[in-house]
């Protein structure tokens, strides 16, 4: 199984308040990762004919790897991963790592930014590859990733 679109979902997940809110992290990770993968699946279809059942499968799938990534992760990993992501995209050059580490779950993770470019409306954007550690297998994921009025960097 592709785990690509995961990390969107992790990520996702940090900077939507799924870190702070009373929700299991089974059903955060099930929400946000049906979310992203309807919106991964209808990027993907949308020249086809077909877009709209992409999208559900989209849906489907991103949900159910939503809640698995989520229920695997704690609350101290979920904020690692978003610090190291804001901190990293705002500061870290391309090409180069920012890591992070929750030596009481064992998880760990790197973001690498690979591309920064200004979008059409000004806003600064950057181009990422992800990786997250879950009992020792590896998972990826890309992005891109644009900085918000407030300074935050919102995937897309």
């Amino acid at each position: 199984m592709k785990m690509e679109g995961i990390l969107a979902i992790l990520i996702a997940t940090c900077l939507m308040g799924g870190c702070a809110a009373p929700l299991t992290k089974s059903d955060a990770g099930l929400g946000l990762g049906a979310l992203t993968g309807g919106a991964l699946a209808y990027g993907l279809g949308q020249n086809s004919s077909n877009k709209e059942i992409w999208t559900v499968l989209g849906i489907g799938l991103g949900a159910m790897m939503g809640q698995h990534i989520g229920h695997q992760l704690d609350q101290r990993d979920r904020l690692l991963v978003g610090q190291t992501f804001q901190t990293t995209l705002e500061n870290q050059p391309n090409n180069t790592i920012g890591s992070w580490h929750n030596p009481n779950s064992g998880n760990a993770g790197q973001i690498i930014p690979t591309q920064t470019y200004t979008a059409n409306s000004g806003t600064p954007c950057r181009e990422f590859t992800q990786y997250v550690y879950i009992g020792g297998e590896k998972q990826s994921a890309y992005g891109t990733a644009c900085r918000q009025a407030d300074g935050s960097w919102k995937i897309l």
